[in-house]
């Protein structure tokens, strides 16, 4: 869930701030040389970071698969062991945001817990 706070500093990252209780109305502006966002434009921005939320926790997640698979690299690099499934399967994690983003697959979800649901991740090759 994306707060107030976040929303301000996407809109305003060199703002100083002071939010109490996640209350536009309770907002302290520190910042007289930057302009205070409306209250539209906050929820706007909360509304778009939600939105941006799924394709962020999946690009964690698939960054984390793939620094599972780098010692494997390195290893058969080493050892000269083929690495053309590995790698493929390395490529396919690259390639989900742009297959999301054009539409081949289907964009991954947040459930009421925050947990990412995304049921095409790709399958690795033993």
């Amino acid at each position: 869930m994306i707060d107030i706070t976040q929303a301000i500093l996407s809109l305003q990252p060199n703002a100083a701030f002071i939010c109490k209780g996640n209350n536009y109305n309770r907002i302290q502006w520190l910042s007289p040389q930057v302009p205070k966002p409306s209250f539209e434009d906050i929820l706007k921005e909360i509304d778009r970071l939600e939105k941006l939320e799924p394709i962020k926790i999946l690009r964690e997640r698939r960054n984390q698969l793939l620094q599972q698979t780098d010692w494997e690299i390195q290893r058969n690099t080493e050892r000269n062991i083929d690495s053309t499934e590995l790698i493929t399967y390395r490529n396919a994690l690259r390639d989900l945001p742009q297959e999301i983003e054009s539409g081949n697959i289907s964009a991954p979800t947040i459930d009421d817990q925050g947990n990412l649901i995304f049921d095409n991740w790709p399958v690795r090759g033993e």
